[in-house]
């Protein structure tokens, strides 16, 4: 016996448009709010030089150049985790301090810095033994790591719901996700290609993860989050508002509470 299942119509918004065109109709439209054109391409460059793209390439790092040990590697995973938890609680008091901009600025130094220090000062194989090298490793990557992880991810999309709005904040969240998936597929895929070339280029592959972070640097500084609340038509900021201070609570308010953050 043969089953024949009914045809689906497509499904269409109420100007008739299918799925695709409501798409494309949405990215016409990033152009009424530049300000989030801005955020999207500073989170597309740091998704190459922060957080995912060091996590991604840091398996390789440690294993296959510095040649840690799976033990090794364990803790220093366990001391991300445990310095982490406080580092959220940390965020929240900066976060009601600091603009996101600030924020940013601040992140995105502190990966720059941390890519760039990382193949200069680990120069040689720790080869799976406790040493200096390796104690000194730990006392300075694990801490780093459980302020920049956390912070990075608490941070990436909560600062970009001033920018849209109110009626939009879903469609943007998939283009935001789109950006967040698409940026890693970039310098991972390059760092992985010099390392098939020649194994002696870690470190510099390590290293190259540093102008990503500048770039995005620059864009976020680019990022006016005044003008992009005026143009998603968000609360107005204080004229004697500071850039760098963190945003009334009545504006915060503005933001719906039921926003869910994407996960990582």
């Amino acid at each position: 016996m043969t089953y024949k299942f009914p045809d689906v119509p497509p499904r269409c918004d109420a100007h008739g448009r299918s799925v695709l065109g409501q798409c494309v109709q949405m990215v016409k439209e990033l152009k009424s709010y530049p300000e989030l054109c801005k955020y999207f391409v500073g989170l597309f460059l740091c998704q190459n030089g922060c957080a995912t793209a060091v996590l991604t390439i840091a398996t390789n790092y440690l294993f296959n150049y510095l040649n840690v040990s799976s033990f090794q590697n364990i803790i220093l995973f366990a001391v991300v985790l445990v310095l982490g938890t406080p580092s959220y609680t940390l965020f929240g008091c900066a976060s009601k301090k600091f603009s996101y901009k600030a924020i940013w600025i601040f992140l995105c130094s502190v990966w720059i810095i941390f890519t760039i220090l990382i193949p200069v000062i680990w120069s040689r194989p720790i080869n799976g033994e406790f040493n200096l090298d390796y104690i000194l490793f730990l006392a300075i990557i694990g801490p780093v790591l459980a302020i920049a992880l956390p912070w990075y991810y608490a941070l990436y999309y909560i600062a970009m719901l001033p920018l849209m709005p109110k009626d939009k904040i879903a469609q943007y969240t998939g283009i935001f996700t789109f950006v967040r998936l698409v940026g890693l597929l970039v310098y991972p895929s390059i760092y992985t290609a010099m390392v098939q070339v020649d194994n002696n280029r870690q470190r510099l592959g390590v290293a190259l993860l540093a102008p990503w972070a500048f770039l995005g640097l620059l864009c976020f500084l680019w990022v006016d989050w005044r003008k992009g609340m005026r143009q998603a038509g968000r609360a107005e900021l204080p004229r004697d508002h500071r850039w760098w201070k963190a945003m009334p609570v009545k504006l915060l308010d503005d933001i719906p509470k039921e926003t869910e953050i994407p996960p990582a």
